[in-house]
């Protein structure tokens, strides 16, 4: 399951804590709204996730989806999340960066040298001990990370790999 999940959630899916596995149903806040062209790959991995659950406890989980930030902004749905009045929901880490500051570190432009390098970050122990100071920190589970932007290393001309590429 946790290949599962890394593969088909990296922005953050948050769980609240311990909350999800007592419910008979999970309510996901989602940022998009459904059938958003061009998006289906986001909102996609939500549905597969909704279709795996419900297949695998044989419908005695069921979950819905809530699209187009009907139940409030990024930060309105992680405060949700804490309390327990939504079991998961899609956040950025610039949403996240509220309640976890040294989340923002994932932000810095051209952290990674290229896409592969930053997947393997994310599949690293150093990851999920991250994800782990955040459950402890926030009360928050990481699920799982997803991409929001490719990775923050764009050029419209040249590959930047150093400094006065820049200019």
């Amino acid at each position: 399951m946790k290949s599962f999940l890394k593969a088909a959630l990296v922005s953050t899916t948050v769980l609240a804590s311990g909350t999800a596995l007592a419910q008979t149903d999970l309510q996901i806040g989602l940022t998009l709204p459904q059938g958003m062209e061009g998006f289906d790959h986001v909102n996609g991995m939500f549905e597969t996730f909704e279709r795996e659950v419900e297949e695998r406890t044989d419908g005695s989980i069921a979950v819905e989806l809530v699209y187009g930030g009907t139940l409030g902004s990024p930060e309105d749905r992680l405060s949700q999340v804490r309390r327990g009045t939504l079991q998961m929901s899609d956040v950025s880490e610039g949403a996240f960066a509220t309640i976890f500051p040294d989340i923002q570190a994932l932000s810095i432009p051209y952290l990674f040298p290229d896409e592969q390098t930053a997947w393997e970050f994310f599949e690293s122990d150093f990851a999920d001990e991250l994800a782990e100071r955040i459950l402890e920190e926030t009360g928050i589970r990481v699920l799982g990370w997803w991409e929001a932007g490719g990775f923050r290393h764009y050029s419209a001309n040249q590959p930047i790999e150093a400094p006065e590429d820049m200019a």
